[in-house]
């Protein structure tokens, strides 16, 4: 079976895990008395692609601390951010195929012939066979198992190659295929969190890996994603979904919705409370097929 994700950030995404060690110490150049000073190589490292980083991590231990340490990933990140582009994956056959979201717009025909790179392929997946969203470079990854009815959450940087031990495992609830959840950031407490909206109970759950651990929010609202647009869309730290208000209907029918009903419900990821938003202009009628939440974000060049 072929799997499609699309992961924002330019494979911008440096080590998750990172070391806490301190890089504040000059790094030698040459066995004789010259030094390079640390804000110059910061300041360079951190414009430069996250391979060629990576290289550096290798040359020796400052290097390594220096990139491994959380100031400089931040760093790294935010600039590379401003020059963020989507870049869609395409998986089959234990083979993955890289290309980005424009060079697809810009040339229909580059999907005929796709680059194949190994370096993005997960070539362990361990046991993890669901995408559940990317965000700054990073992939959330799921598993579950059936027979012991238990699930779990991964972290996989496919910009390192890197990828977590199991988080977030339940033996109760068993959530099956990860509908209703999505991946963000919580910048307020600077983490990433997992967000659930837990089918008929309207009832919204919250994984921080700060935390380890799934819990129950205060304000769920009680608008669920409908039925046939269960994708929840991340941005921006507020996950967001749409909703027809009063409906219960397992079936999507026109006939018996208004336009009124349907409604946008955004969830802020560090206050962790809700807000309900109207459509954009132009949804006006009730669509003939159930529509869907989507977002895309890109200029022209």
């Amino acid at each position: 079976m072929a799997q499609h994700y699309i992961c924002r950030g330019n494979n911008s995404g440096m080590n998750l895990f990172s070391s806490s060690q301190s890089w504040r110490r000059q790094l030698k150049v040459d066995a004789s008395t010259r030094y390079v000073p640390d804000d110059l190589t910061m300041y360079v490292l951190s414009r430069l692609p996250v391979k060629s980083v990576l290289r550096f991590s290798c040359l020796s231990k400052s290097y390594n601390s220096l990139v491994s340490d959380p100031t400089f990933v931040k760093l790294h990140l935010d600039r590379s951010s401003k020059n963020a582009d989507l870049t869609h994956v395409y998986t089959a056959n234990n083979r993955s195929a890289t290309f980005t979201v424009f060079r697809l717009l810009e040339n229909s025909w580059i999907i005929t012939n796709l680059p194949y790179d190994p370096y993005y392929q997960l070539r362990d997946p361990k046991d993890c066979h669901y995408v559940v969203g990317s965000c700054n470079g990073l992939l959330c990854l799921y598993g579950n198992s059936y027979m012991y009815r238990k699930t779990w959450l991964r972290i996989w940087n496919p910009a390192t190659k890197t990828i977590s031990e199991k988080l977030g495992s339940r033996y109760d609830d068993f959530f099956g295929i990860p509908i209703n959840m999505t991946f963000g950031y919580d910048y307020s407490r600077d983490t990433y969190k997992v967000v659930y909206f837990v089918p008929n109970r309207s009832n919204v759950r919250v994984f921080s890996l700060n935390e380890n651990v799934w819990r129950n929010t205060q304000d769920s609202p009680e608008e669920a994603p409908h039925d046939h647009a269960m994708d929840l869309v991340y941005l921006s730290g507020s996950v967001n979904w749409l909703a027809i208000r009063h409906s219960s209907a397992r079936v999507y029918n026109r006939d018996n919705i208004t336009i009124e009903q349907f409604v946008i419900i955004s969830f802020d990821m560090s206050t962790e409370t809700h807000a309900k938003l109207l459509p954009p202009q132009g949804f006006n009628e009730v669509p003939y097929y159930a529509p869907n939440l989507r977002l895309y974000s890109w200029k022209h060049r």
